[in-house]
């Protein structure tokens, strides 16, 4: 059983997108899961900032996570990029939404939004070889992680690990207090909730007051999409 759902709200206006628009500074926008099969991919990314020619690119956040490799992908095109890569955080920024955040030049963001940290996740079937093969794997992408973390925050490891074990969810306050990030928007636009994110134990009430409803009209085929998270999930 799938302990993680990403449930999309329904009407188009609701459904998580990836767009690029010439706002003044040319902005990407990840509005959807991370992973090169069911949402936002490396590859997709790294074609469209490397044919952006500016000084500086925004890329705005509000995602669940998903792909932990494809978010390292990403980040690895924005650090190699010749323009300022500032990122800001619309609504959500979990997961592996985090890692592309923190991996920008500057970290904004909304008074509203959220930014959760957690231990690498992944689905394995097998004996308990794979088992044990695949918890090396997890602990060594978790090490990876804290280490990412520790670098942007100057919190210890042990202070890293402690919050990733727990799920821990800081709001932008929390976030902005701790290193996350590094400024907070006062006029960013508002981004609404639009995943069921019943797959984590510690989801802040105000996420959870705005869960997508299932209905009769509910997308089933945009949700299996969706749900298809790889084997690598963080």
């Amino acid at each position: 059983m799938l302990k993680f759902q990403f449930r999309l709200l329904q009407g188009a206006a609701a459904k998580p997108f990836y767009a690029i628009k010439n706002e003044g500074v040319p902005t990407i926008y990840i509005y959807d899961v991370i992973s090169d099969m069911w949402g936002v991919g490396a590859q997709q990314f790294a074609n469209d900032i490397n044919a952006i020619d500016a000084p500086e690119i925004h890329v705005r956040i509000n995602s669940p996570g998903g792909d932990v490799f494809a978010a390292k992908a990403m980040v690895e095109q924005m650090k190699g990029h010749k323009a300022k890569i500032v990122a800001i955080i619309d609504g959500l920024a979990a997961s592996a939404a985090t890692t592309i955040a923190i991996g920008a030049d500057e970290v904004r963001m909304a008074p509203g939004g959220q930014f959760m940290i957690h231990n690498a996740w992944s689905f394995v079937g097998g004996d308990y070889r794979d088992m044990a093969r695949m918890s090396d794997v997890l602990k060594k992408v978790n090490d990876s992680i804290v280490q990412e973390y520790a670098g942007k925050t100057g919190k210890s490891q042990a202070q890293i690990e402690d919050w990733m074990n727990a799920e821990t969810w800081f709001n932008a306050d929390e976030a902005l207090a701790n290193g996350f990030i590094d400024s907070i928007v006062e006029h960013a636009p508002k981004a609404t909730n639009m995943w069921d994110l019943s797959g984590y134990d510690k989801v802040p009430k105000a996420l959870l007051e705005n869960q997508p409803t299932n209905d009769e009209n509910f997308d089933i085929e945009h949700l299996q999409r969706h749900l298809k998270m790889l084997e690598r999930i963080a």
